[in-house]
C-alpha cells in the first residue's frame, strides 16, 4: 500500500516513541512518519516546515503542554490542517471517544497495544477532511485545556508501609534523599517535616515526568511549575511559593528551567471549565 498519510509524532519518552514507530511499522502501512520530537518548540517548526497529515501526540510532555503545541499551531492556522491521536496516561478522555466520533480526532490511553493504534489510525483516515469548524477547534482545544489542569492524586508510600493519597497539585516539590524521596507540600507551617517516602526519587521521577506541572531542575530535585515563583540563573537558585522556600538547580536543570520559561512567558491562566459544560457545547445543548 503507497502512504497517505504524512505523520509528525510528538512523544518525550523514547521508550514509548519506539513502540509507536514499531507498530505504525507493523499495522498501518498507509503511513509515513515525516518527523518526531519531544520539544514543543521542535515540534512545532518541524510541523509547520513537514506540513503533516497526521499529528500524534502525547497529551503531557516534559517541560511544557500538548495544548501549548495546539495553541500555536492555531494561532499559525496549522491546526486546521491535522487529523490527531491524543495519547495519554489517564483516563480523562473516555467520554470524549463518543463525543468526537464523527471528527478526524482519536484518543488512546496508555498502554495500547498495536491493534489499538491500527483503529485509531483507520478512524481518523475515514474522514477525508480535517477540521474545518472553528468550533471544533476550540472544543478540543478547551478539552485539552481542561485535561491538563484537572487535579490527580498520587499513592505515596510512607516509612513502614503505609498509604497516603496525595494532590499533585499539593505537592511543592520533592527531593531524592538518599534511598527515600521527601515530598514537601504546599501551605505547610511544618514545611520541614515532609512526607517520606520508602520508594527512591527514579520511581516517582518515572510517575511524573509525563505530567506537566511537574520540572526536573536536577537529578535530585522535581518541582511543581504551579507553586513556582522566581529563577536565580546567576545563582542556580529556584523560588517557591506556599510556603516560601528555594532549592537548587543543577547546571543541566538550571539551563533547562530557563529556556523554559523564556519559551513560555505566558503560562495559560483561563479558569478550568467542567468537562460536562464542554461536552454540553459539544454536543448543541443549551443551558
Amino acid at each position: 500500500m503507497t502512504p497517505t498519510l504524512r505523520t509528525y509524532i510528538v512523544e518525550d519518552n523514547t521508550a514509548e516513541l519506539n513502540n509507536v514507530l514499531d507498530f505504525l511499522a507493523q499495522k498501518c502501512p498507509q503511513v509515513e512518519v515525516v518527523g518526531s520530537s519531544g520539544e514543543i518548540q521542535e515540534a512545532y517548526a518541524q510541523i509547520c516546515r513537514t506540513r503533516p497529515d497526521l499529528l500524534i501526540s502525547d497529551i503531557q510532555i516534559t517541560g511544557g503542554r500538548c495544548y501549548d503545541l495546539l495553541n500555536q499551531l492555531n494561532a499559525a492556522g496549522r491546526l486546521q490542517d491535522l487529523r490527531i491521536i491524543f495519547m495519554t496516561r489517564f483516563r480523562d478522555f473516555d467520554n470524549a471517544r463518543d463525543g468526537f466520533e464523527y471528527a478526524p480526532i482519536a484518543f488512546l490511553e496508555k498502554p495500547f497495544a498495536a491493534s489499538d493504534l491500527q483503529k485509531a489510525v483507520e478512524k481518523v483516515e475515514k474522514h477525508r477532511g480535517p477540521m474545518q469548524a472553528d468550533h471544533q477547534i476550540e472544543l478540543i482545544m478547551e478539552l485539552i485545556g481542561h485535561q491538563t489542569q484537572t487535579s490527580q492524586r498520587l499513592t505515596v508510600t510512607l516509612i513502614g508501609g503505609a498509604l497516603q493519597l496525595v494532590g499533585l497539585g499539593e505537592i511543592s516539590y520533592l527531593e531524592a534523599d538518599g534511598s527515600v524521596t521527601r515530598f514537601y507540600r504546599k501551605d505547610r507551617k511544618d514545611s520541614d517535616q515532609p512526607l517520606v517516602s520508602n520508594r527512591n526519587f527514579g520511581y516517582y521521577k518515572d510517575l511524573l515526568q509525563n505530567n506537566a506541572r511537574f520540572f526536573a531542575i536536577s537529578n535530585s530535585v522535581l518541582i511543581n511549575m504551579d507553586h513556582f515563583d522566581r529563577y536565580d540563573h546567576t545563582e542556580r537558585l529556584v523560588f517557591l511559593k506556599n510556603p516560601p522556600s528555594h532549592v537548587y538547580a543543577s547546571r543541566q536543570g538550571g539551563r533547562a528551567l530557563r529556556q523554559f520559561m523564556l519559551q513560555n512567558p505566558l503560562p495559560d491562566s483561563r479558569p478550568a471549565e467542567s468537562l460536562r459544560g464542554i461536552f454540553r457545547k459539544l454536543f448543541g445543548l443549551n443551558g
